[in-house]
């Protein structure tokens, strides 16, 4: 059986199983991610090469510059899609945790103690939580100390709340504070702290909207006004040039001479693509950052952003197209 994490750096291998245990993967996720990666570099590297060098006829070194990095989009997309699993669990912890906490809290002023109460305040409805959980009291049950179960469960998670509460939770045991109290109040200050979150974020409602209508509607709307300008332009050089073949005499001063433009209608039209896919991209993470807090939250709006700013480029352009297509045919005459 191939070891895949032979061909990775520790560090780099470590990182790749620490995301995938935060993301709540199953055990040697790690090396399953990394066979995807040198798998899929294999794949694209090749399938670059062929593509730019013997079908397009680039240059060598070109396509085989092209295909170094390309390939490096999957192992982002990777970590990418882990962050977002990783924010997602923490989003959804953090909002079982009060309910968790008063219920461990209830059970301890019934007598339990902090092990059965932990077990019996993990509830279906906390789904992975509650697993988490369980697993964490057998460790302790096989022998473990309560406060290295209880960081190991912390561990699981890129959750400030818990990792805060499991802290405050290990002093209160460590120095004989009532635990239940503790729980108590905790819930109630993440109850708070969310509250005041959403408030937050509806106050910053109308920056999203300013953000989502420059960078998803006005921006690419522009591209391809310009992208028609400059059609409207090389049609009208192309008529120029066939009636003077050795282009327009120079006007005033003999260095002022109009030429033809540099950039081509095509070549634009591919720099706008690209520069769309940016804007739109970095507009998904602003939003993520502004409704939430982490710019990992953008990527749910980061599909619908690029393909709404690639479409409205092409209406707009089709449109103007249409508008100035008597020009364009009265450039061509």
């Amino acid at each position: 059986m191939v070891k895949w994490e032979a061909l990775v750096s520790r560090n780099v291998y470590d990182y790749i199983d620490r995301e995938a245990t935060l993301a709540g993967l199953k055990r040697n996720a790690a090396d399953r991610l990394i066979s995807i990666m040198v798998i899929s570099y294999v794949i694209i590297f090749v399938a670059v090469i062929l593509l730019m060098h013997y079908l397009l006829k680039l240059n060598i070194l070109i396509s085989a510059l092209v295909a170094v990095i390309a390939p490096f989009a999957v192992p982002v997309a990777i970590i990418l899609i882990l962050e977002y699993k990783i924010d997602q669990r923490k989003n959804k912890l953090e909002v079982w945790l009060p309910d968790f906490f008063s219920l461990t809290a209830a059970n301890l002023k019934s007598g339990m103690s902090f092990d059965k109460a932990l077990v019996s305040s993990a509830r279906p409805e906390f789904s992975f939580f509650s697993d988490d959980v369980k697993e964490m009291i057998k460790l302790v049950v096989s022998g473990e100390t309560m406060e290295n179960g209880l960081k190991y469960l912390a561990s699981k998670y890129r959750s400030y709340h818990l990792q805060h509460s499991v802290r405050m939770i290990i002093q209160s045991i460590r120095y004989g504070g009532s635990v239940s109290d503790l729980l108590r109040s905790i819930a109630e200050d993440i109850r708070q702290q969310v509250t005041t979150q959403r408030e937050i974020s509806s106050q910053l409602l109308i920056y999203s909207i300013f953000i989502i209508f420059a960078g998803v509607i006005v921006s690419p709307a522009l591209f391809g006004l310009t992208l028609e300008m400059i059609t409207i332009e090389d049609a009208i050089w192309k008529g120029i040039l066939q009636s003077n073949p050795n282009g327009l005499p120079s006007i005033g001063a003999s260095f002022i001479k109009p030429e033809p433009p540099q950039v081509t209608p095509t070549e634009y039209q591919d720099f706008a693509y690209v520069t769309i896919i940016i804007i739109t991209g970095f507009a998904s993470f602003i939003i993520g950052t502004i409704n939430s807090g982490s710019p990992i939250k953008g990527l749910r709006f980061l599909p619908l952003f690029i393909i709404l700013g690639l479409v409205i480029f092409n209406v707009a352009h089709i449109v103007l197209n249409g508008l100035f297509s008597s020009l364009l045919n009265t450039a061509g005459t």
